[in-house]
């Protein structure tokens, strides 16, 4: 969870993270990632996560981060 509340971090920004929330009481362990998606100091959700951002998101988050795991 750690290296998954890094990567984002860098990614977006530690500035733009709310939290990052583990969740044990549940059969699988998840994390509650909250971020402001920001960019040139203005929200702007619908240019950083489009359906191509998004498939990039999963194979940058695989590479970095779910690979040695």
């Amino acid at each position: 969870f750690r290296d998954c509340a890094v990567f984002f971090s860098r990614k977006y920004g530690e500035e733009n993270m709310i939290s990052a929330i583990v969740h044990m009481d549940e059969t699988t362990p998840h994390m509650h990632l909250n971020l402001v998606p920001i960019v040139d100091r203005r929200l702007c959700a619908k240019e950083l996560f489009t359906p191509k951002t998004l498939r990039e998101l999963q194979s940058d988050f695989w590479e970095k981060v779910g690979k040695k795991w």
